[in-house]
């Protein structure tokens, strides 16, 4: 299985005695890939008396073919496919479960018409990427709202890029192409917590960490996420956020867009260099499909590589 850094962090573990595989990315989504003949096993193993639910694959390897699927409660519906096997396709191998890790109550997925949206967006990946031939006929185009819309979309990154890591698709889809987006609030949270103990946060910014100030770029809680140059996402030294890299105050300038990252306001001074001694600096982040991150600082003859800085993944299952 080929591996990726282009939006987000993937864990796979070896398969155990039993043929289970586990995997997930840094963000939302979860894999559980079980061999048909422990699924029981393995579903009340993993989910008990719990309801989940998400998209599900039945897959048939000898014949290079997938049946794409959703539930509201996965362990009832692959059960009953299990016994029944009662989908189009007969005789199937595997099944690959692919949800949030939140029971159904607390889960984005348990709205039947994101699931239906994913399943949609799902079974296009394999008509156009698949290494499995898709063998669902249809899928029912939901109803489905801004607010719908919104997490269904948040979720289709992930699964394109899950597919891709375990080697179900052959390329990532154009829609992962955005590997420079703003970092979600709640993202940028856990990353931060992987670094310091004590975190002051309202209102979409982070006030202090571990008792030193902090300077947030983007600032998350308005419209307004920055401009994009050719030379890369723009920032703009002056003001308050001047003073601060110049000052004697220890503290951190966290940009929250791609992996996100972090410097101390000593670090951003040495990287400025001779450019403090303008009432304004430009600085342009310019991010790659492979994970480098370079900085441009205006006046400056050359970008520097600040791959470094960047926030740490969260990878814990």
């Amino acid at each position: 299985m080929s591996n990726t850094t282009l939006p987000f962090a993937y864990q796979s573990f070896p398969a155990d005695e039993r043929g289970l595989i586990r995997a997930r990315t840094d963000s939302q989504l979860r894999l559980l890939d079980i061999p048909r003949e422990i699924i029981k096993d393995v579903i009340e193993e993993h989910f008990g008396k719990l309801t989940f639910s998400g998209i599900y694959l039945l897959l048939h390897h000898d014949k290079k073919k997938v049946y794409v699927g959703q539930a509201s409660n996965l362990k009832e519906r692959i059960v009953n496919q299990h016994d029944k096997d009662d989908s189009s396709l007969k005789n199937w191998q595997q099944v690959v479960l692919l949800f949030d890790g939140r029971p159904s109550m607390f889960s984005d997925l348990s709205d039947e018409s994101v699931r239906l949206e994913l399943e949609r967006y799902t079974n296009s990946l394999f008509i156009e990427y698949g290494n499995y031939k898709t063998s669902t006929k249809s899928t029912r185009q939901p109803e489905i709202s801004f607010t719908q819309s919104h997490f269904a979309e948040k979720y289709k990154k992930e699964l394109a890029f899950v597919l891709f890591n375990f080697g179900l698709i052959k390329q990532l889809p154009i829609v992962l192409e955005n590997f420079e987006d703003v970092l979600r609030f709640d993202e940028l949270l856990k990353k931060l917590k992987t670094k310091f103990r004590n975190i002051e946060a309202s209102k979409k910014t982070i006030n202090n960490v571990d008792g030193k100030i902090v300077e947030l770029r983007p600032t998350l809680f308005r419209s307004d996420k920055g401009s994009k140059k050719k030379q890369g996402w723009q920032v703009t030294i002056r003001g308050s956020f001047k003073r601060l890299v110049e000052g004697k105050d220890d503290g951190y300038f966290i940009y929250a867009r791609g992996s996100g990252l972090i410097f101390s306001f000593k670090e951003l001074k040495e990287l400025i260099g001779d450019r403090t001694k303008f009432d304004t600096t430009d600085m342009y982040f310019k991010f790659t499909p492979d994970g480098i991150i370079t900085l441009y600082i205006a006046g400056k003859e050359e970008s520097v590589d600040v791959t470094k800085y960047k926030l740490p993944n969260v990878t814990e299952i």
